[in-house]
C-alpha cells in the first residue's frame, strides 16, 4: 500500500512539472533604464507667430529756417537789412535733401548779401552823400507758403522782395515742387511723362492764354502787345506749384507786362488736365 502511495505522489510530481504553470523561472532584468510612465497630456496647438510690427514712422514735420541780419558800414550806419525764411522739412531722406536744397539757397542768399549788396549799398550811400542826398538801406526780404504736402509731392510758392534805393524795387513769386519718394525737384514735364515735351509746351499755351485773355477782357492794358509770343519765350518750366486744387504757373514782372502789371499768376484747375496729367500727382 505504502508503495502505491509513493508511485503517485511521484506520478502527480511528474505531471506538475510538465504543465507550464507549474514552473516558474525568473525572467532577466533589462540592464537599460525604463522612463517612468505617466500619463500623457493633451499639448497645446502651436500659435502662429505675432505679425511682424511696422517700424515706426517719423513723422514729417515742416520747420523753417531763418537769416535775419543787418549789414552796416564802417561808421556803423545802415546799408543792409535782410529777413529771410526758408522750409525746413524733416522726417525722412527725401525731406534731408529739399532741406538741404533750402539750406544752399540761403547760403547763395547770404553770399549775395555779404558781397554783392553790401558793396552796390556802400557804393550809393558814398554817391547820395556827395549829392546832398538821403541814403536808405537797401532791403531783401523772402518768405514762403507750402502748398501742398502729400504722399506724392512737397511744393511751396515763395515771394521775394529786394529793394536797392531804385525807382521801382524788384518783386517775384518763386515755386518749387519736389518728389516725396527721393526729394528731388519737379520740372513740369514730369506732370506729363506720357506726352511729347511740345506737346505740353502746347497744352499749357492753349490753358494760359484762355485765361490771359478773360484777364484782359477786364483789364486791357495788362500785357506787352506780342505777349502771346512772350508767353512761351519766358516760360520756366521748373517754376511751378501744385495745390489742392491744381497746377499754379508763374511769369515774372516785365516778362509778358508792365511793371504795374507786376507778377503773373495762372491756375489751371486740375479738371482740366485729366488725361493730360499723370495721376499720380493728382491730389487724393
Amino acid at each position: 500500500m505504502k508503495t502505491f502511495r509513493k508511485l503517485t505522489a511521484l506520478l502527480l510530481a511528474l505531471l506538475c512539472l510538465a504543465l507550464p504553470g507549474c514552473s516558474r523561472q525568473d525572467e532577466p532584468e533589462d540592464p537599460t533604464p525604463q522612463d517612468p510612465v505617466t500619463d500623457p497630456q493633451p499639448q497645446p496647438d502651436p500659435q502662429p507667430d505675432p505679425d511682424p510690427q511696422p517700424d515706426d514712422q517719423t513723422e514729417v514735420t515742416v520747420g523753417g529756417q531763418t537769416m535775419t541780419e543787418t549789414y552796416t558800414g564802417e561808421d556803423g550806419e545802415e546799408l543792409l537789412r535782410v529777413s529771410v525764411t526758408a522750409p525746413k522739412p524733416e522726417g525722412s531722406e527725401a525731406m534731408d535733401q529739399i532741406a538741404a536744397y533750402y539750406e544752399s539757397w540761403m547760403g547763395d542768399i547770404r553770399y549775395y548779401c555779404e558781397t554783392t549788396l553790401t558793396d552796390m549799398a556802400r557804393e550809393s550811400r558814398a554817391w547820395t552823400a556827395e549829392s546832398g542826398g538821403v541814403f536808405s538801406p537797401y532791403a531783401l526780404e523772402s518768405g514762403y507758403q507750402l502748398t501742398r504736402l502729400d504722399d506724392a509731392v512737397f511744393s511751396v510758392i515763395r515771394d521775394q522782395y529786394e529793394s536797392t534805393g531804385g525807382i521801382h524795387p524788384s518783386y517775384s513769386m518763386l515755386a518749387e515742387t519736389f518728389d516725396v519718394r527721393n526729394g528731388g525737384r519737379m520740372s513740369v514735364f514730369t506732370l506729363f511723362s506720357s506726352m511729347e515735351e511740345q506737346d505740353v509746351l502746347d497744352l499749357i499755351r492753349e490753358k494760359v492764354l484762355s485765361i490771359a485773355k478773360r484777364k484782359l477782357d477786364a483789364q486791357p492794358d495788362l500785357y506787352f502787345e506780342n505777349y502771346e509770343t512772350l508767353l512761351m519765350d519766358t516760360f520756366d518750366p521748373l517754376c511751378f506749384a501744385l495745390t489742392d486744387s491744381g497746377l499754379t504757373l508763374f511769369w515774372q514782372t516785365y516778362a509778358i507786362g508792365p511793371y504795374v502789371s507786376g507778377v503773373q499768376r495762372f491756375d489751371i484747375p486740375y479738371d482740366e488736365l485729366s488725361g493730360s496729367m499723370d495721376g499720380q500727382w493728382m491730389p487724393l
